[in-house]
């Protein structure tokens, strides 16, 4: 028997979409509830380029495991920060220079929606460059 790609991410997806789309809208305002599906759309779509699936481990608090939790996360956090266009911020040179969106300290988050990317990686260095250096590594 021949399994598909597209076999294989329905028996992925389809345990856990009743929980993710009410992970989901359990963060969002009830105006904002029409736009799950499409947010639901781009969590997996973030988990499937970004996210380690092999990851043991289950959220509680989400209902999900750690890595659909982690993409659900920033993919909602992104959603609900004003700020400039998704598309012209490069997440996957930010993520690679400062890692997951999701371990990044509050301020950074709302620093990149106020000021943009340059001013971010410029804050970004100067904690780094302020933190101990036993804590850095």
């Amino acid at each position: 028997m021949t399994v598909t790609p597209l076999a294989l991410l329905s028996a992925v997806c389809r345990p856990h979409e009743p929980a993710l789309l009410a992970y989901i809208n359990n963060r969002l305002q009830p105006t904002e509830w029409r736009r799950c599906d499409q947010l639901a759309r781009r969590v997996w779509e973030y988990a499937l380029a970004h996210a380690d699936m092999s990851a043991p481990g289950w959220d509680t608090d989400a209902g999900l495991p750690v890595w659909l939790a982690a993409a659900a996360r920033t993919v909602i956090r992104r959603h609900l920060t004003p700020g400039p266009d998704p598309a012209a911020v490069d997440w996957a040179a930010l993520e690679q220079q400062l890692g997951r969106a999701h371990t990044w300290p509050p301020h950074w988050g709302r620093l990149l929606a106020a000021a943009g990317q340059a001013a971010l990686l410029a804050q970004a260095a100067e904690d780094l460059h302020a933190m101990p250096s036993s804590m850095a590594a």
